[in-house]
């Protein structure tokens, strides 16, 4: 299978799983009562597609920082002690996109007037982490492995 082939069908999965969470998640909102369908279809796209472009901003961001810590400083190559700032920026690079889809939930839950206390926290933490999970690693696998 060629390269091209392979990032193809990685991107139409990646499509489809993110569509599939947002359905999934609208039904859960719904089932549970919490929402109604509007309000449930506006709550997951607006958390979803605002957390995705926050977090394609920063790992843009993280990843410029990276490539200034490896190229130091005029392109000389990394300076001495660089090494743990390289971690530093990567743990946060893998960091930011659960932590931040989980406050962007959490912010919106509250916006919304949809859920409070602890269950707003739990599904915040259940659904930022579910979402990652689903959506990222299949991709992830399919194109490590084939």
């Amino acid at each position: 299978m060629s390269f091209a082939t392979k990032e193809s069908i990685a991107f139409l999965m990646f499509a489809g799983l993110f569509a599939g969470v947002i359905v999934a998640e609208v039904l859960w909102l719904v089932r549970q009562g919490w929402a109604t369908n509007g309000r449930a279809v506006a709550f997951v796209l607006v958390t979803d597609l605002l957390s995705f472009c926050v977090a394609a901003f920063f790992s843009f961001l993280f990843g410029l920082l990276m490539l200034m810590l490896v190229l130091g400083p005029q392109g000389a190559g990394p300076t001495q002690g660089s090494e743990p700032a390289m971690w530093t920026v990567l743990i946060a690079a893998l960091l930011f996109p659960p932590i931040g889809l989980f406050f962007i939930k959490r912010a919106f839950l509250a916006i919304f007037g949809l859920s409070r206390g602890r269950t707003a926290w739990f599904y915040s933490a259940a659904v930022a982490l579910l979402i990652l999970a689903v959506v990222l690693v299949p991709p992830s696998l399919f194109v490590y492995f084939a």
